[in-house]
């Protein structure tokens, strides 16, 4: 593993290593899939939420095995790997503590991540990967070619990886973007539309920040429904609705800020123009768009370039750089008017009618 130990107290706590000869680094890049799947395999059995906080008292193997159902040998093997890339900390090489990334983990953590952990071990996940040779070679979403689908319509027939999916993408993406568009000025906004916005957390995140907005979520009629629990979690259910539809047909007029998060980067280059297009005729005199993505020439543009590979195996989307994005809206009647602001994963993208 590219990371090394050193005892700290009772546990162990990551190290980076020495620079590593190309032959370490290479194997520890072929091998980081056995990784993803150990932490895929405990997140799913909730081994995380057993190991405690960070400062806790180690556990040993088999009194978490016990917890979780599993086999003590088994799960001591696959902790021990574990520790050596931080996710847990070994007491003594039997007994297992918290670590920061284990509790990120947790099934109780506001930010948990442990859905997208979930997700890219997933069988069906991991299969559509091993086609990333056929994607690169016809250009065909690999998605599709294994699974005989639309991954959006495989989803629609296989609901309990459905639910996984949507947890995965709501974990791991709603908290980093709506840090993003809570930071942005809506001082002269007053009525947001959030199209595409599942569930609806980031509309609910930007009403809680910003007190003189009211809002709606637009998305298909069976995913709207489960908005109004968020929004009466977060205390806005005064100033959220929900609106049905489909993006692709047209957007609800009323609004004079429409975000898009996340939404464009599934799809290619002709849909996306479609969307915008319809925001563009659905916006209020004076209104704005708004893309929550991650940019290519954005603050992380090697995560982007990453998350790029799996638009190409699940969709015929892509993440784009800002010049990209600048055409999309040229051909929408829109025009990019200013970046930011941006986090460590995702930029805020403004657009307005063109003049």
């Amino acid at each position: 593993m590219a990371m090394d130990t050193e005892e700290v107290g009772d546990g162990v706590a990551p190290q980076e290593a020495q620079e590593l000869p190309p032959v370490a680094r290479l194997m520890d890049l072929t091998t980081a899939p056995w990784i993803t799947q150990a932490i895929s395999a405990v997140a799913g059995l909730g081994v995380p939420d057993h190991l405690g906080r960070v400062g806790e008292a180690p556990r040993t193997a088999d009194e978490l095995a016990a917890a979780v159902g599993a086999d003590g040998p088994s799960l001591r093997r696959v902790l021990r790997a574990l520790t050596h890339v931080g996710v847990v900390a070994s007491a003594d090489g039997d007994r297992f503590a918290a670590t920061e990334l284990s509790e990120l983990l947790r099934t109780d953590n506001p930010g948990s991540l442990r859905a997208w952990a979930q997700m890219v071990g997933a069988p069906f996940h991991m299969r559509a990967l091993t086609d990333l040779v056929g994607a690169i070679r016809t250009g065909e979403p690999a998605f599709e070619r294994v699974h005989r689908q639309v991954a959006f319509d495989w989803f629609r027939d296989h609901p309990e990886s459905a639910a996984v999916f949507n947890a995965a993408m709501t974990g791991a993406s709603s908290p980093p973007i709506a840090e993003v568009l809570t930071a942005y000025d809506f001082v002269d906004a007053t009525n947001v539309l959030d199209v595409g916005g599942g569930h609806g957390a980031v509309l609910a995140a930007v009403l809680r920040a910003h007190p003189h907005l009211r809002g709606a979520v637009f998305d298909l009629p069976e995913v709207v429904p489960g908005a109004g629990a968020v929004f009466e979690a977060a205390g806005v259910a005064d100033r959220a609705g929900t609106v049905a539809g489909d993006f692709f047909e047209a957007v609800p007029p009323g609004a004079d800020v429409h975000v898009l998060a996340n939404i464009l980067h599934d799809w290619d280059d002709e849909r996306c123009v479609r969307i915008l297009r319809n925001c563009r005729s659905a916006l209020e005199p004076g209104g704005r768009v708004l893309l929550a993505e991650g940019l290519l020439d954005g603050p992380d543009p090697a995560t982007t370039a990453v998350v790029d590979l799996e638009m190409l195996v699940m969709g015929t989307g892509r993440q784009r750089s800002t010049d990209e994005l600048r055409a999309l809206f040229r051909q929408a009647g829109l025009e990019l008017s200013g970046v930011g602001p941006s986090g460590p994963l995702y930029s805020v993208v403004e657009a307005v009618p063109a003049g």
